[in-house]
């Protein structure tokens, strides 16, 4: 038994963690792994001096003295869903960015002018202070730097230097900041459940739930539950309806129900978003229920080994069941739970 449990929670435990890594990195790769550029850069001070591309992709900060009026609007336009017409929303703007810096050998000052893209949010009052991932310019964006570079009588010469790349304080990996770093923490948490997934393929973890029920009912022995479970029904290779209990796989768990304290159960099938496909089990404890992954054929097999032995469970769904069970519920027992387990003998266990 414990074999069977530990290979099918292995198998659940190892595509777990392979589709967690590969939803991490896809996170990471649709933000054009920015994160690599943080990690690298870790916002520190741009040395202006140096070769600016060792810089790009980096996440970093500049201070630059002074910014000029924006020469590039960014916008956004929508389309209206039932009309021709069109929406526009400013996301924000590109500015030059003119930062002095005093050259030690013969104490002569150099301009160095770059570009920083900020939201139309952004306080401008100095000082100036900005963080974000130094990024290359495209043709079309440079051809507007020099164009306002020109206009602002800003020539190329041995005392003004021209970096042809943009600092974007707004965006990281072409998403809203705050977006990405709630992307990246999910990507973080996915890591984190693969971890536990592969830590789960070496460890009982997946017998938490019998463990449970061993400590919350001592009379039980693991070997009891053993000995039913030889002799169980196996229904798609992941539940096992024994004469005195019922367990199932849940993912990576072993979980086990009382058949006695089983009152109803039926076909789930779920369509669209939530599809899905359960038997669904209702205990003696009103709202108490248990899901499970079952076919549709896989359901009718299960159901009929209860209405075979476990005579005091409702098999099939229909809505006037579903009104009593959430009206009355007592009036729901008495229709078949109650009586039958009033005549059938103890089956000498105190589950």
């Amino acid at each position: 038994m414990l074999a069977t449990f530990q290979e099918l929670a292995k198998q659940s435990n190892k595509w777990r963690a392979i589709s967690c890594v590969i939803g991490a990195v896809a996170l990471i790769a649709m933000t054009q792994f920015a994160l690599l550029g943080i990690i690298t850069g870790r916002g520190k001070t741009i040395d202006l001096t140096s070769n600016p591309d060792t810089y790009k992709g980096k996440y970093i900060t500049v201070h630059p003295d002074f910014l000029h009026d924006g020469y590039i609007e960014h916008i956004t336009i929508t389309k209206m869903k039932y009309s021709k017409e069109t929406s526009t929303r400013v996301n924000g703007y590109s500015y030059v960015a003119c930062q002095s810096v005093k050259n030690d050998k013969n104490g002569t000052s150099i301009l160095y002018c770059y570009s920083v893209y900020l939201g139309k949010e952004r306080v401008l009052s100095p000082p100036h202070s900005f963080t974000g991932i130094w990024t290359k310019m495209d043709s079309q964006t440079e051809k507007y730097f020099r164009d306002a570079l020109e206009d602002l009588g800003i020539s190329p010469s041995v005392k003004n230097r021209f970096y042809f790349y943009e600092l974007d304080a707004e965006n990281i990996g072409g998403v809203n900041s705050i977006l990405f770093w709630v992307l990246m923490v999910i990507a973080f948490g996915l890591f984190v459940y693969a971890i536990v997934c592969v830590a789960g393929i070496y460890n009982l973890a997946y017998m938490n739930p019998i463990q449970q029920y061993l400590r919350e009912n001592s009379s039980v022995s693991l070997s009891d539950i053993e000995t039913d479970f030889n002799e169980a029904h196996l229904v798609e290779s992941h539940v096992w309806i024994g004469k005195i209990w019922t367990i199932f796989m849940a993912g990576n768990k072993a979980k086990i129900l009382v058949n006695r304290d089983l009152t109803w159960g039926y076909h789930y099938c779920g369509n669209g978003l939530n599809s899905v496909s359960q038997m669904r089990l209702y205990t003696n404890i009103q709202y108490e229920t248990a899901y499970i992954n079952l076919s549709e054929s896989g359901t009718k097999e299960a159901l009929k080994i209860y209405e075979e032995e476990q005579p005091h469970i409702l098999t099939g769904y229909n809505l006037e069941l579903e009104r009593l069970y959430e009206q009355d519920f007592n009036a729901f027992l008495e229709l078949k739970y109650n009586p039958r387990i009033k005549k059938t003998s103890s089956s000498g266990f105190s589950c």
